[in-house]
């Protein structure tokens, strides 16, 4: 493995000419699990330019007393004494948002902070994704806001990509006051959650994976050198401010210097200096011998910065000032992939600059012992408090929605959710599953002696996503959607791919363009890369053509005090209203012949409910439970779908292929009065499972809750609303 490496002024040090490929510890040693560790923590913990805190500590964690931080925040760690004095720096800070403005209605608003030099679908990458706000009482989760996808056909969407002028951030509050009680405040900083995915090959992607993963073997080499001692004087400093002012390296060179020799490492070893298009476009996961030519700055590995990285910065003096960096692809996505490999190499070679002693070998890949930043993508210092995201109102529904949530189940293949849709049902229920693969609850007099006063509620357990299409001969996967979305919501963006053999990490690749690319879409096949380097190992992994779905990893969130965040609840939200009404209806007290159903491939084309229709004949009605795509959002107009979040159940009773009965709507509504039941009666884009219903001569009375930011990864619900439908399930099912 390599590393890159640029220098300036004529005369090259000679430690950098003794620089050679290195050995890596056999995969699944000590040293390359620690490694692993190291820089997933790094990799994990947020630093926002001028917010760089967390990482800070955890350089101070790992480094020990020795480091210290100084005025401005860096980390100078000082070794040795004597000539030659020689600097290494690792910038801490990443670019991201901070808060500009407070809404009335709850919603935040952006402004981007750092270097955004990664062409025009930086912030678009951020876009239908969870955010994390760092706030001075802890960390608020949220989503930064988009069109719902049914909704598309009402609008006038543009094509060129999305910016920070349009970013909304739904924190789940109802109004400022709100977001106030959650600690957030102007200036708190907003960066995308944290997801680092370790691919099958050794590489690790994540958002600013190059700068953060040099930071880490320069941590790693500064313990080696505490370890050996070091000839002359060595000083390591993380420094902060770098992609605002520089001012970071500027005090440091201040305070400790002059020097003989600078080293600085660089994100910038992903493009030519007259490259539009970053070398990641290209396939493979760029080298030194790829990237440089005997060490010449003008060459594909050269920085484009110039003869100091980044505008401004200290005076140098007579100081010789060299540049190292690990190579990256999809560089300035959330996505960008270092080799694991590199990061060891890396460590090394600043080790050997800083005439470190002989250690034995992997030493400096197995050193430190860095404390996570995160538990599950949460800081130490900011863990989630009772008072801002939980509350035991919903204890129960939230549990059971986020049990549902957290299965996969894209068209097709949702066995993983019947699973836990059969678990979770009450102990006197008597489920069948049926050819399609419907779960199927009958309770009630034997449906045959009356049909005219059979009712059936269903939900479906699918979800949109990816199938993959094709494997590619260098073991890339080529997909095909499952249902409605916008597939520009999944690019660069972290993947799971879901095998008989078990769950794989993957990316969802960027667009072979995206350094380049103006508009918001993209023609190309959806691509996701598991680390496979070929057909036979990706098969060999348990992937399969056809039958093998992609999905993102998925955990629900709880924001604000009564709604979640979560990809998938349509309509996980739907069938844990299902399991949550059997378990407060007594069977006993049943009067009319009753189906609750799970049907399977809604998504793309009713599938289960078809063939449920087909196999129940004449009913009384259907209720399936299905969201209502709300308007309820800045990006929407309150013109059409429009129900409030936290308002109650809704009754759909105009969608695009149904509009429901007079008798149903007054029976529904003088129901819902009757037991002091908040209802919606709304209208929206899209269809349920009651369509099939339909031929058999049963009619269709959807029953949904307001849901902003339909088939996205930030879906955004109020479990208030599902307490309430809940409610009115139970009412009908029981209803004389």
């Amino acid at each position: 493995m390599h590393i890159i490496s640029v220098i300036r002024r004529s005369s090259n040090p000679h430690w950098l000419l003794a620089l050679v490929m290195l050995s890596w510890p056999t995969p699944g040693s000590a040293q390359d699990l620690a490694l692993r560790d190291q820089v997933v923590s790094m990799l994990a913990t947020p630093a926002v330019v001028g917010r760089e805190a967390l990482a800070a500590r955890s350089v101070v964690s790992a480094l020990g007393a020795d480091a210290e931080r100084d005025r401005l925040g860096n980390v100078v760690l000082v070794l040795g004494s004597g000539s030659p004095r020689r600097l290494f720096v690792a910038p801490l800070d990443e670019p991201g948002y901070a808060v500009s403005r407070i809404q009335n209605d709850g919603y935040l608003r952006l402004v981007p902070l750092g270097d955004r030099d990664h062409g025009a679908l930086f912030d678009q990458f951020h876009f239908g994704q969870k955010v994390q706000i760092m706030t001075r009482r802890g960390l608020v989760i949220g989503a930064i806001a988009i069109p719902s996808t049914h909704l598309q056909g009402l609008r006038r969407d543009g094509e060129t990509p999305w910016t920070f002028h349009d970013a909304v951030v739904d924190i789940g509050a109802e109004s400022a006051a709100e977001a106030a009680e959650l600690g957030v405040s102007l200036l708190d900083t907003v960066t995308l959650i944290k997801r680092p995915t370790v691919l099958a090959d050794g590489t690790v992607a994540a958002p600013h994976a190059a700068l953060k993963a040099a930071s880490t073997a320069m941590m790693m080499a500064a313990e080696q050198a505490k370890a050996n001692g070091v000839q002359g004087t060595a000083v390591f400093a993380w420094t902060v401010l770098d992609s605002l002012n520089r001012k970071g390296l500027e005090a440091v060179v201040n305070r400790h210097g002059p020097f003989d020799e600078a080293v600085l490492l660089s994100n910038r070893f992903h493009r030519s200096p007259d490259a539009a298009v970053s070398a990641a476009s290209e396939r493979g996961i760029r080298r030194a011998g790829d990237l440089a030519t005997n060490g010449d700055a003008g060459t594909v590995g050269h920085d484009p910065r110039g003869a100091a990285p980044g505008t401004g910065g200290p005076d140098w003096g007579d100081a010789v000032v060299s540049w190292l960096g690990v190579p990256s692809q999809f560089a300035g996505t959330p996505v960008e992939r270092v080799a694991l490999a590199d990061v060891a190499t890396l460590a090394e070679a600043i080790a050997r600059a800083a005439r470190v002693a002989a250690s034995p070998r992997g030493s400096a890949a197995g050193s430190i012992s860095v404390k996570p930043a995160y538990a599950d993508n949460r800081p130490d210092e900011h863990t989630e408090s009772d008072e801002h995201t939980e509350s035991d109102e919903h204890t129960e529904s939230a549990e059971l929605l986020a049990a549902l949530v957290a299965r996969a189940g894209v068209s097709g293949a949702e066995g993983p959710v019947r699973d836990e849709v059969l678990a979770r049902l009450p102990r006197w229920a008597r489920p069948r599953v049926d050819a399609a693969g419907n779960v199927v609850v009958a309770l009630g007099p034997d449906a045959g002696s009356d049909r005219t006063r059979h009712r059936v509620f269903v939900a479906h357990m699918d979800e949109v996503g990816f199938r993959v299409s094709k494997v590619l001969a260098d073991g890339r996967l080529q997909l095909e959607r499952r249902g409605g979305f916008y597939p520009w919501l999944w690019e660069a963006q972290a993947a799971v791919v879901r095998t008989q053999q078990g769950d794989v990490p993957g990316i969802f690749e960027p667009r072979p363009d995206y350094l380049a690319s103006q508009t918001r879409s993209f023609r190309t096949a959806q691509i996701v890369d598991v680390g496979a380097g070929s057909r036979q190992r990706a098969l060999a992994m348990g992937v399969r053509e056809g039958s093998t779905t992609v999905t993102m990893p998925k955990k629900m969130e709880r924001i604000g005090r009564h709604r979640a965040l979560a990809r998938g609840f349509d309509d996980r939200v739907g069938s844990a209203a299902l399991l949550l009404a059997l378990r407060r209806i007594d069977p006993e007290q049943v009067k009319r012949p009753i189906t609750f159903a799970w049907s399977v491939e809604e998504e793309v084309g009713l599938i289960g409910a078809t063939a449920l229709a087909r196999d129940l004949g004449e009913i009384e009605a259907v209720y399936p439970i299905d969201t209502h795509v709300s308007s309820d959002s800045p990006l929407e107009s309150e013109a059409y779908a429009y129900s409030r979040l936290g308002g109650g159940a809704v009754l759909r009773a105009l969608e695009s292929i149904l509009f429901i009965a007079e008798d149903d709507l007054e029976h529904v509504q003088a129901l819902a009065r009757s037991l002091d039941l908040p209802l919606q009666v709304a209208m929206t884009h899209g269809g349920t499972d009651g369509q099939p219903f339909l031929a058999f001569g049963g009619r269709s009375v959807p029953l949904s809750w307001p849901g902003r930011y339909s088939h996205s990864p930030i879906e955004v619900m109020d479990l208030r609303d599902l307490d309430t439908l809940v409610n009115l399930i139970v009412a009908i099912a029981l209803e004389p």
